[in-house]
Order: C-alpha cells, then sequence, then structure tokens
C-alpha cells in the first residue's frame, strides 16, 4: 500500500483540510503496515539499532472539539456576612393639621325609682328623675373603682304635688338629706361625686327652685 498523506489544507482552519477522524484513519493505516512488514522480515527493536534520526516539524494544528456537555450545577454557598446598617433617612416633612374632632355630648339617663329607692348610674354624665313619691334611699350603680373621681349630674324634679324629699347615703353640706326645692315642678340640680367605689358619696348643692 502506498503511503497516505493527510491534506492539510492551504491555510490554518481553512476547512479544505482532511477531518481529523480521517487523519487518524490514515495515520493508523499507515502505521498498520508497517507493523505488518517488521513481523514478515521478523524485526523487532532489539534487532534494529539505528541512530536516533532529527525530531520532525511540528504537525498541524487539529480542528477544535465539540463543546463538552455543561456539568452539574455546584451546591449554593453559604450567605455573606450581613451589611452595615444604612445612615438614617432625613425627617419627612410634617403633615397637614386635619379638622378637629368632634367630642361625644355628655349622655344623659333617666334614673328610676323603685318602692323609694333612687337608682343613680354613675357612668352617665346626667341623670334625671321626677319625683312623684319620697326618696327614702339612693343606690349608686356603675361607680368608678377606688383611687379614680367620679361624678354625675342629678337633675331632681318635683312634680305637680310638690313636697317630696330625697333621703339617702351621702354626704351634703346641710346634713341629711339632698337640699333640694319643695315646690311643685320645681327643678334642683345636684352634683354627686365619690374616689372610693361609692362607699362615700358627696352631694354638692348647684341650685334649686328653677321653676
Amino acid at each position: 500500500m502506498p503511503q497516505e498523506i493527510i491534506n492539510i489544507g492551504s491555510a490554518v482552519n481553512d476547512g479544505t483540510g482532511d477531518t481529523l477522524r480521517d487523519a487518524g484513519e490514515k495515520i493508523n493505516r499507515n502505521f498498520t503496515e508497517i507493523y505488518v512488514l517488521f513481523e514478515k522480515l521478523n524485526l523487532t527493536t532489539e534487532t534494529i539499532t539505528g541512530l536516533r534520526g532529527p525530531q520532525g516539524p511540528a504537525g498541524p494544528q487539529g480542528a477544535p472539539g465539540s463543546i463538552g456537555i455543561q456539568g452539574p450545577v455546584g451546591p449554593q454557598g453559604p450567605a455573606g456576612p450581613q451589611g452595615e446598617q444604612g445612615p438614617e433617612g432625613p425627617q419627612g416633612a410634617p403633615g397637614e393639621q386635619g379638622p378637629p374632632g368632634i367630642g361625644a355630648a355628655p349622655e344623659a339617663v333617666q334614673a328610676q325609682i323603685v318602692e323609694g329607692v333612687l337608682l343613680v348610674d354613675f357612668s352617665k354624665a346626667w341623670n334625671y328623675v321626677t319625683l312623684d313619691q319620697d326618696v327614702i334611699d339612693i343606690v349608686f350603680n356603675n361607680v368608678p373603682e377606688a383611687g379614680i373621681v367620679g361624678s354625675t349630674k342629678l337633675e331632681i324634679t318635683q312634680d305637680a304635688t310638690g313636697g317630696r324629699t330625697v333621703n339617702g347615703n351621702v354626704l351634703t353640706s346641710e346634713g341629711a338629706g339632698l337640699n333640694i326645692s319643695l315646690l311643685p315642678d320645681a327643678i334642683s340640680l345636684v352634683t354627686l361625686y365619690t374616689r372610693d367605689n361609692g362607699l362615700v358619696v358627696q352631694a354638692v348643692s348647684e341650685g334649686k327652685d328653677f321653676v
């Protein structure tokens, strides 16, 4: 078999030469023929002691190989240290003032007289009652706890008969009983105060004989 020459093309990587596979096959066939000839001549490296020839010229640069398959993604690395806190931002401009709020009006409730006992609700700002009988005692409901001052207005109106009296466990500057007008249809105002959960209730007259 004649020697097979590798076509290296006209210029580097111009695509006109042999492919790597074709060039490799030519090399293999050339060496195979040499080894077969050696076997026929019964030649080995021990029987041939020729001088080492000069190094041959470098072969042509091979064509670039195909791109390999991308490897798997590596594990996630540890989290980095926390960064320093940034400087405080500037203070924002003050907002506009809102419209004035509407306060809740004081709540009034009609007090009841049950068998001569007047029931007064301390959770209401104003209690009002029309006397159709004498009051022999007063019971206070929803009184604030000890240490908190509570108060309520008590508006007392005589009925058309008049002469009704109000007595109960309250302290007044006039002694026992509330100092109210006894005139028919007259109105009297009393403010009640307590600071010990209703154990002691003080009564202050705000006026009477309103007709």
